[in-house]
């Protein structure tokens, strides 16, 4: 319902006693199927976006990552774009799925954020769908340089929705972790500017030297250890300016 994450809608038009009563008013087929048949070895995983509405339109992404408005009247597509993440390889972890996006608006500068498959994060025009070129690299911000560290690419993925807590974009990741390894790849959580894609800061999960926390990581495990990453759904305060992290396991 917002980005507190708390689960409560105050919506009451629908409720138990009318729930019974509902029909179909139409029906939006995933456009998925155009990458897949041009692109054998690309498989759809499961179907796991919530869909976001805003004036009217309801924004989503298909296992494959394009992103796409849909016309809540019509069920209509209204703009399609397609980041082409599945170039990339298959995604890390479960393979190809993505969870959605977040919106952001400023009188009538209205963005979509996505971060896709392929480590990139996108902000896009949520009228046009075209991407927003004073963001980052024509509308791109590669994900991969602000870990300040070389990584396996193919090792982390992004399938949420990023979160957004006043101009600030924050960014997780699934990285691959079943593997029992010493070494493990960076479950750095990072913060962007909304407007020009400016990367601000990096919070490391597993602290660095000096870093609070640094000394409970007995004989020098934090210098090799790995994930500790956020793949699920942050949740802001914009009041505090906090965010708070569901973290995996190191």
């Amino acid at each position: 319902n917002d980005g507190a994450n708390t689960k409560y809608s105050p919506l009451d038009q629908i409720n138990r006693d009318n729930f019974n009563d509902l029909e179909i008013a139409w029906r939006w087929e995933s456009i998925d199927g155009k990458i897949l048949d041009n692109n054998p070895r690309v498989q759809a995983g499961e179907f796991k976006v919530t869909p976001i509405v805003v004036d009217g339109f309801a924004y989503l992404t298909t296992a494959v990552n394009q992103i796409v408005a849909v016309n809540i009247r019509t069920g209509e597509s209204a703009w399609e774009f397609d980041p082409q993440s599945y170039l990339s390889g298959r995604p890390a972890n479960i393979g190809w799925q993505h969870r959605g996006v977040a919106y952001w608006a400023d009188g009538d500068d209205k963005r979509i954020l996505c971060a896709t498959q392929d480590r990139k994060l996108i902000a896009l025009d949520a009228t046009t769908g075209k991407p927003i070129p004073t963001f980052g690299d024509n509308g791109v911000v590669d994900l991969v340089e602000s870990l300040g560290q070389t990584i396996q690419e193919r090792h982390m993925t992004h399938t949420s929705p990023p979160a957004i807590c006043n101009n600030t974009v924050i960014v997780g990741s699934i990285i691959f972790d079943r593997p029992t390894l010493k070494q493990g790849l960076p479950g750095h959580v990072r913060g962007f500017d909304v407007k020009t894609g400016k990367f601000k800061w990096v919070f490391h999960v597993i602290p660095k030297k000096g870093e609070f926390g640094y000394d409970t990581w007995e004989d020098g495990s934090a210098e090799y250890t790995g994930a500790g990453n956020v793949w699920s759904m942050f949740a802001v305060d914009e009041k505090l300016d906090y965010v708070y992290l569901p973290t995996s396991t190191p």
